[in-house]
């Protein structure tokens, strides 16, 4: 039904409307981004200055440093956290009312880093799109249908309106993924890999660990993969080896280990006080959750009847919301009658058929991996180039997706566990994980039936999703 040429126009078209709304979104949004007060704190210092409750690296806020201050408005951090008389209760200090001048510099510098948000998410599209997919996926079919599908999440337009970390995590995770790609192309081809290429790679996972703390996967995956080509560029031998992968790996630790050693510097190590910075009595709550529950549950009258999933509600229905949906009204219009009730609802159950989708093909996905390492064990050695790569791209996703997930579950389910109010269920935390697990799901050609079928759904599950991708100011 489509033409690889006509194929590619409408992905193309879709990636401008994607693009066009980042830069609507940031210009209109005039809500309430998570955590307003933290993000402020640390945009008000660049991000360089630690705290107890600073958990996320700098390399996002400075941007906030092209800000002028006024002079009137006081460099103080107002999210701060002090102990109460119970025991092992931490609450917040109140603070006297910020002034309207300070109020307007803080709104400002949210706004700054909500139109960086632009570069970065744009970044990620661009990248994802034109860069990684078409070196991951095998012809026209298996990319139209992963392009599509990745363009119709609007979950990214509500991460780009909020001034949140993620952002540039998820653009720079998507150029690291790129170069690694590169990299992997040149060895394929029989080309030389120059050491200031597998710098540039290095550089790019040194800045991709200092976004965000969820970073730390996939940089010691990359990390990995940079030891790996430096061995197929140099060879094994130790003498010219050593001494390229020390710097390479300085280049790779010194932005996020300079973070860590100025927090320890400071005695700012973010630990309990922040894990029970939120509402301690839920924190004592979770001793009797029903975690199992919790995983295996999903309620889904109730989620088509409220338009999202209940704050308890299971893990399931608050990704599914979070992904789809709307969960926590930070992309709505908090302060009048909220406008996309039925678009929710709607999209909410159109998209159900996406994770059983899913499911079928990644069944099949590992049908054939276990196949292709029968191959791959059978090959006489040396083994061909094109099938170690092959192997390689399945085994990195496989990496970034499963070890990406699990860290964010073990999070959830333990400092991040609030019963009653499961607001850590955001869809920023797993933003970087949507784009490897597409090209694995979507790495082969499918029967022109189901290319077909698929191709009319994600395309109607762009147009249903675009009234929750675009923001409507009050």
């Amino acid at each position: 039904m489509l033409t690889p040429r006509s194929g590619r126009y409408l992905i193309a078209l879709l990636l401008v409307v994607k693009l066009a709304l980042l830069v609507w979104n940031a210009a209109v949004f005039d809500g309430k981004t998570y955590d307003a007060g933290y993000q402020s704190d640390r945009a008000m210092f660049g991000g360089l200055r630690p705290g107890k409750t600073a958990h996320d690296p700098p390399a996002y806020y400075l941007a906030a440093l092209t800000v002028p201050r006024p002079a009137d408005v006081p460099q103080a951090i107002r999210e701060t956290v002090g102990e109460d008389d119970e025991p092992g209760e931490r609450l917040r200090v109140a603070q006297p009312r910020p002034s309207r001048a300070e109020s307007a510099f803080r709104s400002e510098l949210l706004s700054c880093l909500r139109y960086s948000n632009v570069l970065w998410l744009g970044l990620f599209y661009t990248v994802w799109l034109l860069g990684c997919l078409p070196r991951l996926v095998r012809g026209f079919q298996p990319w139209f249908l992963s392009s599509l599908l990745l363009l119709a999440i609007p979950a990214y337009q509500r991460l780009g309106a909020m001034s949140h970390p993620d952002n540039m995590f998820v653009g720079a995770a998507a150029v690291t993924t790129a170069l690694w790609l590169l990299l992997r192309e040149r060895w394929q081809a029989g080309r030389a890999i120059a050491f200031w290429q597998l710098g540039l790679f290095a550089l790019s996972i040194g800045i991709m660990a200092v976004t965000r703390w969820l970073a730390i996967v996939p940089a010691a995956i990359f990390s990995v993969v940079c030891v790996v080509y430096t061995v197929r560029a140099v060879g094994p031998k130790l003498v010219a080896l050593a001494p390229r992968l020390l710097l390479l790996g300085l280049l790779i630790g010194a932005f996020d280990l300079s973070w860590v050693l100025c927090r320890r510097a400071a005695a700012h190590e973010p630990g309990e006080e922040y894990a029970a910075s939120y509402f301690p009595k839920l924190d004592r709550d979770a001793s009797g959750f029903d975690y199992r529950r919790y995983y295996t549950s999903f309620h889904l009258s109730r989620l088509l009847e409220r338009g999202r999933a209940a704050s308890h509600d299971s893990f399931p229905g608050l990704v599914h919301s979070e992904i789809w949906g709307d969960e926590w009204r930070s992309f709505s219009v908090s302060k009048s009658k909220d406008g996309k009730e039925t678009p929710r609802r709607v999209l909410l159950g159109v998209a159900l058929a996406v994770p059983l989708t899913c499911i079928v093909l990644a069944v099949a996905a590992i049908v054939e991996l276990v196949e292709k390492l029968k191959r791959f064990r059978a090959e006489a050695r040396p083994r061909s180039k094109a099938s170690v790569a092959d192997l390689e791209a399945d085994l990195v996703l496989i990496a970034l997706v499963t070890l990406g997930a699990a860290a964010f579950i073990c999070w959830q389910a333990g400092p991040g566990l609030l019963p009653g109010d499961n607001s850590s269920v955001r869809f920023n935390s797993i933003a970087t994980l949507f784009p490897p697990a597409i090209a694995l799901l979507f790495a082969r050609p499918l029967p022109a039936v189901a290319f077909n079928a698929l191709s009319g759904y994600f395309l109607s599950l762009f147009v249903l999703a675009f009234p929750l991708a675009m923001y409507w100011p009050r």
